[in-house]
């Protein structure tokens, strides 16, 4: 429950079903029109795809909300849709929608869960997100990797120029520039 207030402050909030082998445990709100949750440091959500929420409960004509707020205090609710349920729980789907251009998707300090019944229970079980995954595929250094077109082109480490803390490779005279993996990589994603 670190982190998380209930609106209003009266509303009772706990964690039910925890699984301590595993670490599972659902947080359960009753009382309360919104859950907000403030995170210890600011999260970089900037390519942000979709959220996934699984939440028990019953909820008014405006399903579950959710509203991300930047580090600027500037929110930002998200597109919901609910695709289904699975043994018990409904699945909510939120879509980032029109990012105003002055929100912080990089710096996002909380978020909260409104149009929620005050006269209902109900209890959350994850908040996933779908981020694209970062990874340095090819290494500047490994020159013998590299392959210029015409081979006359010059290659060289660029130290000057550094991308992301790493060394980058300076490309003089070529018109393409192949790259030979180590092995076979999964690029499905």
């Amino acid at each position: 429950r670190r982190g998380w207030s209930a609106t209003p402050a009266a509303a009772a909030s706990f964690v039910d079903h925890f699984d301590f082998r595993v670490g599972d445990g659902s947080l359960v709100v009753s009382g309360a029109t919104a859950l907000s949750r403030t995170l210890p440091r600011p999260l970089d959500l900037s390519g942000l795809r979709e959220a996934q929420i699984a939440v028990k409960g019953t909820f008014n004509t405006a399903k579950l909300a959710l509203t991300l707020t930047d580090s600027a205090g500037t929110s930002h609710s998200l597109t919901m849709s609910e695709p289904g349920a699975e043994d018990g729980w409904r699945l909510f789907r939120a879509l980032p929608g029109s990012v105003p251009p002055a929100f912080k998707l990089a710096e996002i300090a909380g978020y909260a869960f409104t149009a929620l019944d005050s006269g209902q229970r109900y209890a959350f079980d994850f908040l996933k997100v779908d981020l694209p995954l970062r990874t340095a595929i090819t290494q500047p250094e490994r020159a013998a990797a590299w392959s210029p077109t015409p081979t006359t082109a010059t290659l060289a480490l660029d130290d000057d120029n550094r991308i992301w803390g790493a060394l980058s490779l300076k490309v003089t005279g070529a018109t393409a520039l192949t790259y030979a993996l180590p092995t076979p990589l999964n690029l499905q994603r």
